[in-house]
């Protein structure tokens, strides 16, 4: 405003935005004239530049014989505030949309407040709405299977003193259906108080169910085959592309039984074969590669 500018209520509301910004100030300062309250609150005012500007308003009343006298405050600028807010809310977004886009859910946990921001994917995942799961980590919590508790605390409290700078952690969570799936949980603290406590740790939930299901079907193949060759006469071993033997088994009650120590690790020529048996396994190799 130019030096001769004369400020007067009515003038002055007439900077703030049209809608609701002018409607609310006149209601705050309505209220501070008349029923005594203070305000403390921000708005949009449009400057002599026609540009948007962001303020906070502080206003206080003062009495005399019940009757408000002077309506007093402080008028900042926030704009810069404001526009690195919306920068920070931005990148915010971005991220969770990227991150939503590959398929995993996300989660934003306080633990001072111990409440939980959980994205829809998140929630989808385990079958519920936004509606059906509160934030509280009781609800989480509840939901872990006790065999993976220990370790999932011990973990994430690592994390929250610092001792790790993030974790990963694959454990089983009941879903909506009563059934567990297996979930692969990757965090880190990305925000402390003053006094170096975490008050704000993210990361990612990924479904790694069907993943689990076909290294549990490995498993249960790969033990009874080794249990079918551990009863087995004879001698069974594997070596790899380079001709190094990677395991080694041979019944302890075999007549000629010798440990697997000798063999794996050892290239084939060092365990002192027979001269026809390196043959057949260098015969052997070369077909393979044909």
């Amino acid at each position: 405003v130019s030096s001769d500018f004369v400020p007067t209520l009515k003038n002055a509301i007439s900077f703030y935005k049209e809608g609701e910004h002018r409607v609310k100030i006149i209601r705050l300062v309505n209220d501070a004239i008349t029923k005594g309250e203070m305000f403390d609150q921000e708005f949009i005012v449009i400057n002599t530049q026609q540009k948007e500007v962001w303020v906070r308003v502080i206003g206080s009343p003062e009495y005399q014989d019940n009757i408000c006298i002077r309506l007093s405050g402080t008028f900042q600028d926030i704009t810069k505030q404001k526009n690195i807010q919306k920068e920070l809310k931005f990148q915010d977004e971005r991220w969770k949309f990227a991150i939503e886009g590959s398929g995993d859910g996300l989660w934003d946990w306080n633990p001072k407040t111990q409440t939980t921001y959980y994205s829809n994917r998140w929630l989808s995942m385990i079958g519920y709405t936004l509606e059906e799961f509160t934030n509280s980590d009781k609800e989480w919590s509840s939901r872990l299977h006790p065999n993976d508790i220990t370790k999932v605390y011990s973990d994430i409290g690592d994390n929250l003193s610092g001792k790790t700078e993030f974790f990963t952690h694959e454990y089983r969570f009941l879903n909506k259906k009563g059934e567990y799936i297996w979930i692969l949980n990757r965090g880190k603290v990305i925000e402390r108080d003053e006094n170096g406590e975490a008050i704000r740790v993210t990361g990612t939930h990924t479904d790694i169910t069907k993943q689990k299901l076909v290294e549990l079907k490995l498993f249960e193949k790969e033990s009874w085959i080794r249990s079918l060759i551990s009863n087995m006469d004879d001698l069974v071993f594997v070596l790899d592309n380079q001709y190094i033997f990677k395991e080694y088994f041979q019944k302890p009650s075999a007549l000629l039984h010798v440990a697997a120590e000798l063999f794996v690790g050892k290239y084939f020529l060092d365990v002192g074969l027979p001269s026809d048996v390196t043959a057949i396994i260098t015969s052997a190799f070369d077909k393979c590669r044909k």
